[in-house]
């Protein structure tokens, strides 16, 4: 009887350590997942993959993670422009059953059209189409979808797609002008210039917002840090726009001020470069300036009354500039308690398109705080590094992550991404 027991003892011993040791397995994969997800999340692309991948060549994994970490990983190697290998993974985030059908064939389109493969690219755009039923995004949808069908030569069916587009959001001042510039008879009609044209090589919209309601609480530092900015771009020969304390119709109309700007200068020879300085946040992905003038109760207000940072980039992008250049000192803290447990800390990783640098105060994910000086500590450094003569534009940016770093204790890590290619100089 005892050696019945023994027996049956060590049977249940070995069971228990079989199970705490398939936990310990599922836990450590899980935690391979999490970081893979965080690393992405925080703008480590490469990690983020190399992470990914690891987690899903395991055979014992928890399956049920699958489509989370193909659309992970997906988005890693699209914002690593790695293009095909993204294609690869948001379809089987397809297959797997992903939410959100509308998004996925969006981003295949997007990478199709990265690799001028215009043709997939818009069929891509069409089978995106009927799951996509919020208006605006719609008619952002249909308006990529036009410059495809431009490129293509098919200028019927790009007409067809801006109509479309201005029904659904007549504000769509990208779609009122490509297709004013498309059905007019000659195009040199609508780009030729008067003796007073702009002739700037260098233009630059700045935006500060501090004065938010109490609510908020203002910012001490985003107004001087735009003031500064700009008086320090004058003198390297930016024509600049200087906007403050601005509510989400005076941002639009600044964005739309700006582009116009940029089509009347030598777009092919001019740098835009877009700053702001003030609350930021994300949202899925994507990046809102806050305007002064809104408090957000819920997640579901963000999109209608914040301004997506995609529109500052679409005014120089559609206004097909030599290069673009994005400058956020928005990484602040989310002002908005009651949105705290849904929206992720600081702002998302971009995507910056052919010819785009993009800097931000804080690493994606992390925040900086205001600041005691005048200037925020970020912009407080840039501005100096500026005035060094002969250093490329990713030179000044790998100097101010230097200075910042270091002032801050280590506590703050800027961080930037360039898709450039050419070289430029703020100071030669």
């Amino acid at each position: 009887m005892d050696h019945f027991n023994r027996k049956s003892n060590l049977k249940t011993v070995i069971s228990i350590l079989i199970f705490f040791g398939c936990l310990h397995t599922a836990f450590a994969q899980y935690k391979l997942y999490e970081s893979g997800v965080n690393q992405y999340n925080s703008g480590r692309y490469q990690e983020a993959v190399t992470s990914l991948s690891a987690y899903l060549e395991k055979k014992s994994r928890d399956k049920k993670l699958d489509v989370e970490a193909f659309y992970a990983r997906a988005m890693a190697f699209y914002k690593n422009r790695e293009f095909d290998k993204a294609i690869a993974d948001f379809n089987q985030a397809l297959k797997l059953g992903r939410k959100n059908s509308g998004n996925l064939y969006w981003l295949i389109g997007k990478c199709q059209s990265s690799l001028n493969q215009n043709g997939e690219a818009v069929a891509s755009y069409t089978e995106a189409l009927p799951f996509v039923t919020d208006a605006k995004k719609q008619a952002q949808l249909l308006f990529e979808r036009a410059n495809l069908y431009k490129k293509a030569g098919e200028k019927d069916l790009a007409e067809v797609d801006l109509k479309h587009t201005l029904l659904l959001n007549p504000e769509h001042y990208l779609a009122q002008e490509a297709l004013a510039e498309l059905v007019s008879s000659t195009k040199s009609a609508l780009t030729q210039k008067s003796s007073d044209t702009i002739r700037a090589k260098r233009i630059a919209l700045i935006i500060g917002n501090a004065k938010y309601p109490e609510s908020i609480g203002q910012l001490k530092n985003s107004m001087n840090d735009a003031i500064d900015v700009a008086t320090e771009l004058r003198k390297l020969h930016f024509e600049t726009l200087v906007k403050i304390n601005l509510s989400a119709v005076e941002i639009r109309k600044s964005i739309r001020e700006f582009h116009a700007l940029l089509r009347k200068a030598d777009p092919a020879n001019t740098v835009a470069l877009f700053y702001y300085a003030g609350h930021g946040l994300q949202l899925e992905g994507t990046n809102y300036i806050i305007p002064i003038d809104v408090f957000i109760h819920d997640v579901s207000e963000i999109e209608k009354l914040c301004v997506s940072v995609d529109a500052a980039m679409d005014a120089m992008q559609y206004a097909d500039v030599k290069m673009s250049i994005m400058i956020l000192d928005a990484c602040r803290n989310n002002p908005f308690p009651g949105t705290s447990q849904t929206l992720k800390s600081g702002l998302a990783p971009p995507n910056p398109n052919a010819g785009a640098f993009i800097g931000y105060a804080t690493a994606p994910g992390s925040v900086a705080s205001d600041g005691v000086a005048a200037n925020g500590l970020y912009t407080q450094e840039l501005v100096k590094v500026w005035r060094i003569p002969g250093l490329t534009i990713e030179q000044v940016f790998k100097k101010v992550r230097e200075n910042v770093l270091t002032l801050s204790g280590g506590q703050q890590h800027t961080w930037d991404t360039s898709n450039l290619i050419a070289d430029f100089y703020f100071n030669q």
